[in-house]
């Protein structure tokens, strides 16, 4: 015997893999379908759902749970979801890093079912959008350019400046030979 592996697309381009088991005398096989909202792909601190839905011989099962894992890292995501009425366990995350993961889902069942794992979801996750902004600053006539300071915004899921790396660059046209007048200051990478 041999087990099956089905692959569909749906028209808003979220990718469903469903991976069946094999069943021993007594016990039911079931399949685990998993898929990812929105599409296969989100920004960092945005919400990413991953539902699971496990069907023995085409119906629902409606007990045990799912738990899902990040096979990239080796990391759980989220707790384990008791399924629900419809067959269905779904977890949603904010915290997933900048980069790609490979999401599967894996049925823990009970009473006589087998347990299934689904194959991976490929799902990719861009780094937030930060600003800088330069703080303004005033200088007497004559006298140097003060240093320039800058400001950060944009962190998500308690993040701070302690995790970007590197520095913006701020320079100014403003010298100490400048007349009297506002001058910008021109913030780059």
């Amino acid at each position: 015997k041999t087990g099956t592996v089905t692959l569909t697309s749906n028209a808003q381009g979220s990718a469903q893999i469903q991976l069946s088991g094999l069943a021993t005398a007594g016990q039911t096989a079931t399949s685990t379908l998993l898929g990812a909202a929105p599409g296969n792909s989100s920004v960092y601190g945005q919400a990413a759902t991953f539902t699971a839905t496990v069907t023995a011989n085409g119906v629902p099962v409606l007990a045990g749970s799912v738990s899902f894992l990040d096979t990239v890292s080796g990391l759980p995501v989220g707790m384990p979801q008791s399924l629900n009425v419809s067959g269905q366990a779904s977890v949603t995350i904010k915290t997933l890093a900048a980069g790609g993961h490979n999401i599967e889902a894996t049925y823990n069942p009970v009473g006589s079912f087998l347990g299934s794992v689904s194959a991976a979801v490929q799902f990719s996750v861009s780094p937030v959008t930060l600003t800088v902004t330069a703080q303004n600053a005033t200088s007497g006539v004559g006298a140097a350019p003060p240093v320039l300071i800058y400001t950060i915004s944009g962190f998500v899921n308690g993040d701070t400046q302690a995790v970007v790396s590197g520095a913006p660059s701020l320079t100014t046209s403003a010298t100490s030979s400048s007349p009297v007048g506002s001058y910008p200051i021109a913030v780059a990478q």
